[in-house]
């Protein structure tokens, strides 16, 4: 049965308005609009809550720990880089900013040569968001882009987390012989999925891809706009490296056989649904990222892999200097208090084998990480 239109009003009355007018959209173009309409989108209208009151949690919520383990490193591009005494560090999808923050203080405490040269720069589109990172940050000293272009060609880092899963996706289904695209309708004040053929030679090109045979009815994500980001990145960074968290599969794995109904969820208030048909605008709409293609456009675009593996592998390496500091250390609240908060991080039932941390680098002479050095994967091995 399909769901009934309950949504945030001005979503719902722009994608209904789009549909009068072309009859259909693509799956794509409603979650873009669901996500990031400027003034009712979940992301873009600060509708979007992270922790125990709002809808999910991520690595950043459990607490500075995560940044302060990132922190090290960073530093360790910047001594690949040969200690410049500018180190620009541009982050992606900062939500409030609370990771930049917490970055940002830890430099303070540390006031090293590193702490000094670092940079920080936010890309974020939305007005409201802005205001909101600006408050985060007021103490630190930040700068806030509208858009990638606005940030001029550096040496550096890139750094997001959780940003590549909100990626607008197709929806696109098997039908035994051919692949079709799932498109949103209305029908008497229902949103419902209707067939329509592949129109989008990109979308199309992606498809050849995907491993066959596959059942009937088989339903997956494509998501070109990825690549199309990651060539926009390329064209105005120089040298440095890209690191990048989240959760999702190699290829073969994305698209095993058994994984009927793609990987596309919901989450609202901590519950995990699979319907992005209602509560437009209010609820998270998600999908896992599909490393192997890319990483693909990723060297198509002159980055190199410089590291992938779970994210309990990477920030256990990460932290070892940490670890080893602490282990006469006396067990105060402060230090229980964070131990246990990186087992949070660590946990393979929550964070720990869910996420996946990806290093991109250019013209950097690897090893540049050592939180891959204990990873279970071995890049060379992998089919990507």
């Amino acid at each position: 049965m399909s769901p009934s239109i309950q949504s945030v009003p001005g979503a719902q009355e722009f994608i209904l308005s789009e549909i009068s007018k072309f009859g259909t959209i693509s799956f794509a173009r409603f979650m873009e609009i669901a996500l990031y309409h400027p003034e009712k989108g979940y992301y873009s209208s600060g509708c979007a809550h992270i922790g125990k009151s709002g809808d999910f949690y991520t690595s950043v919520s459990v607490g500075r720990i995560f940044a302060q383990i990132l922190y090290t490193q960073f530093e360790e591009v910047w001594n690949a880089l040969k200690q410049p005494s500018c180190f620009p560090l541009v982050e992606f999808g900062a939500h409030t900013g609370l990771f930049a923050s917490d970055i940002l203080q830890y430099a303070a405490e540390l006031n090293t040569p590193f702490s000094k040269s670092l940079e920080y720069h936010i890309v974020e589109s939305h007005p409201k968001l802005q205001q909101v990172q600006n408050g985060t940050l007021s103490h630190w000293p930040h700068q806030i882009h509208s858009c990638w272009e606005d940030v001029p060609p550096f040496q550096g880092m890139v750094f997001a987390n959780e940003l590549l899963d909100a990626f607008p996706v197709h929806l696109i289904e098997w039908s035994g012989s051919h692949w079709t695209e799932r498109h949103i309708t209305e029908d008497n004040g229902m949103f419902r999925f209707i067939a329509a053929e592949i129109a989008d030679d990109v979308l199309e090109a992606a498809t050849h891809s995907i491993p066959i045979p596959l059942p009937p009815g088989y339903v997956t994500e494509v998501c070109p706009l990825r690549q199309s980001w990651l060539k926009q990145l390329s064209q105005r960074f120089l040298r440095g490296a890209l690191l990048f968290i989240d959760y999702g599969y190699p290829r073969e794995e994305y698209f095993a056989p058994y994984r009927t109904s793609g990987t596309l969820a919901c989450y609202h208030h901590h519950r995990r649904t699979y319907n992005p048909l209602v509560l437009v605008g209010k609820q998270d709409i998600t999908a896992h990222v599909e490393f192997t293609s890319l990483i693909e456009g990723a060297k198509n675009c002159g980055f190199s892999l410089a590291g992938f593996t779970d994210q309990h592998h990477f920030l256990t390496a990460a932290a070892e200097p940490w670890l080893r500091s602490v282990e006469q250390a006396p067990l105060t609240d402060s230090l229980q208090s964070n131990l246990r908060r990186f087992q949070t991080l660590l946990h393979p039932a929550l964070m720990g084998s869910q996420f996946h941390v990806m290093a991109l680098t250019r013209e950097l002479t690897p090893p540049v990480f050592s939180g891959f050095r204990y990873s279970r994967k071995d890049i060379n091995n992998l089919r990507f």
